[in-house]
């Protein structure tokens, strides 16, 4: 009866400590997705992602329906290094989109669907309640600074609105802890501004410096 009595209590225990760890989890979790729905609803921000991994550079300048989408590849050519730029200029009813290969430029308006621009992330949105305690009981979270930031340093598992790469150390993730924002995740890298981007931002290029197709 003692041995099965303290086993008993080991399990009970255990159970307590698992308990606290998804409570608080699930409390960040919350924290985090709270302070982040004022930014979700900005119609004037710009963002940047830095996708240090594939060498691209993503940055959004957004005004109401209005916004303007720079896209910078750098392709690795031997020992040269050939950057590519996209720029995408949507105003809420076309799309018109200009190449510049470093050999050419091409135009292509009104270029089929509407892209929409970088948005805010929110990788809590829109999950179930299974599918939220699944991500609390399997995620770590420390507290780190990060380019002179506060942040929750979590090792973030399961959630829907990240790609996982094969290497769980880039599973990574840092989220400021006064606004919620994601500053980082794996490689990637992102930086925002808001109620910052004004008409002259939102200039499409000269088309007559661009081949119309």
């Amino acid at each position: 009866m003692k041995l099965m009595k303290r086993i008993l209590i080991i399990i009970a225990v255990i159970v307590l400590i698992v308990g606290i760890w998804i409570l608080r989890n699930v409390i960040i979790f919350k924290k985090l997705e709270n302070s982040l729905k004022p930014y979700e609803k900005a119609t004037n921000y710009y963002l940047k992602t830095n996708m240090r991994d594939s060498n691209q550079v993503y940055e959004t300048y957004r005004k109401e329906n209005q916004y303007l989408t720079k896209i910078r590849i750098l392709a690795s050519n031997g020992q040269s290094v050939k950057e590519r730029n996209l720029m995408n200029y949507g105003n809420g009813e076309t799309v018109n989109t200009y190449i510049d290969t470093g050999e050419k430029k091409v135009a292509q308006l009104n270029s089929g669907g509407i892209p929409k621009p970088q948005e805010i992330m929110n990788v809590f949105e829109g999950m179930t309640f299974w599918e939220y305690l699944k991500m609390a009981t399997f995620s770590t979270i420390e507290t780190e600074d990060w380019n002179g930031k506060d942040c929750y340093k979590v090792m973030l598992r399961y959630s829907a609105y990240l790609m996982y790469d094969e290497n769980p150390e880039l599973w990574y993730a840092y989220f400021e802890k006064e606004t919620g924002l994601l500053l980082k995740f794996g490689m990637n890298e992102y930086e925002y501004q808001f109620n910052v981007v004004t008409d002259n931002d939102l200039k499409e290029p000269n088309i007559e410096n661009y081949e119309v197709q």
